[in-house]
């Protein structure tokens, strides 16, 4: 089981990766981007883009999840709702060049998308499990603006 989210985390990190290439074509700086959700699968994308020098911001609503990101990583952290506004506003969502949603809730990891995509997230990328959110998937993209979802269970 161990190895199992070993590699789904691996996988993850490499659909985000190229999300990240495919932004960063021009540009020569770092991105900003707010990670909302600290779970295995979270926390491993914030290590793995923490070493690449981008402005990470981690919200999740644990402080001793946090207080652990704020001692092992070079990342800022804000203790809140990822599908709040304010704490999304709070984070600088209007300026964010990715919001990365990867709670244990499909529904709120869609809901945070949303939301910093009206606020003014250039992309997002929500973690959708469930196969009955799938038809509406197009919905999501074009009509809504959600960017890409994320299954790293299939």
């Amino acid at each position: 089981m161990k190895n199992l989210l070993v590699v789904l985390c691996s996988y993850l990190y490499l659909i985000v990766n190229r999300v990240i290439i495919k932004l960063r074509i021009y540009e020569v700086f770092s991105m900003k981007i707010i990670i909302v959700g600290q779970g295995k699968v979270g926390r491993s994308i914030a290590i793995a883009l923490a070493k690449e020098k981008h402005d990470i911001i981690v919200v999740e609503q644990n402080a001793k999840v946090l207080s652990k990101m704020r001692d092992t990583l070079d990342v800022m952290t804000l203790q809140g709702n990822g599908t709040s506004a304010d704490t999304l506003v709070e984070a600088g969502v209007e300026s964010a060049d990715l919001c990365i949603a990867v709670t244990s809730s499909d529904e709120a990891n869609l809901l945070c998308c949303l939301i910093a995509k009206k606020l003014g997230a250039t992309n997002t990328i929500a973690r959708v499990r469930n196969p009955q959110y799938a038809k509406d998937l197009y919905l999501y993209r074009n009509e809504l603006g959600l960017s890409m979802h994320i299954n790293p269970e299939l």
